[in-house]
């Protein structure tokens, strides 16, 4: 079963690498359904996983000049914010509370990256920074609250608030999230399985190599279509196991 598993966290390497989203959105499920891990404790160790992954997957970002580090500082500073409340305000949800959260934010994910269109338009720049304060700390709340990365929600919001190309949109997701993730962690001090953690990571490690290699080759649309299907499906599955009443 574990083998599936360490699949399963490849595939989660190549979605991060190639769409710049989707990777705790899976991770979560895998730990806690395939690793037989808690969902107390299989949201902080996908938080160490996707933080390390997608630095892995930036600095490929990095060297393509994909980050545009002097605009997302805006973003990421609300978002850092967010994530270090979110990670504070754990123990007034209840573990059951959060894996409903988690498996609404799957479906919100799964229907969004199932029916958005990327615009080849060049937006004109609409910095308003009360929208921005007010979504990159609601992101960063769910990154500390629930074990989210979030890309599915940073890479729209950098192209619609900040007029990013997705390309940037991409590379300072990445940044974002892998931010965000280890404040989450520092301020959360929950249990983490490093082990599992480890041999995780370099099979999600794995995986975004893989992607640098495929992303010639790889249409990134029908990839994306894909992994949205599968998201919906798994969180479908997941409402169903834990909270079907017979």
């Amino acid at each position: 079963m574990q083998i599936l598993g360490y699949f399963l966290a490849i595939l989660i390497g190549l979605s991060i690498g190639l769409i710049g989203a989707g990777g705790s959105i899976l991770t979560v499920p895998v730990l806690n359904y395939i690793f037989q891990m808690p969902v107390s404790e299989a949201m902080p160790t996908s938080l160490l996983i996707v933080g390390m992954t997608s630095l892995l997957a930036l600095i490929e970002h990095w060297k393509k000049g994909n980050v545009n580090l002097k605009t997302t500082l805006s973003f990421l500073l609300f978002s850092s914010l967010g994530a270090w409340i979110g990670a504070k305000a754990i123990i007034f949800f209840a573990p059951k509370l959060r894996l409903i959260i988690f498996i609404i934010l799957m479906l919100i994910a799964g229907v969004a990256m199932l029916l958005r269109k990327e615009s080849s338009v060049k937006l004109p720049a609409k910095q308003n920074i009360y929208l921005i304060a007010l979504v990159g700390t609601f992101i960063g709340f769910l990154t500390g609250l629930v074990g989210i990365g979030g890309g599915f929600m940073i890479v729209p919001a950098l192209t619609l608030l900040l007029a990013f190309p997705i390309e940037q949109a991409i590379g300072s997701s990445l940044f974002i999230i892998a931010t965000n993730a280890f404040i989450g962690l520092s301020a959360s001090h929950l249990k983490i399985d490093l082990p599992k953690a480890f041999y995780f990571f370099l099979c999600t490690a794995l995986g975004t190599l893989l992607a640098k290699t495929l992303s010639p080759k790889i249409n990134a649309q029908g990839l994306k279509k894909g992994f949205a299907i599968m998201v919906i499906c798994l969180a479908i599955f997941m409402l169903i196991k834990e909270f079907w009443v017979f």
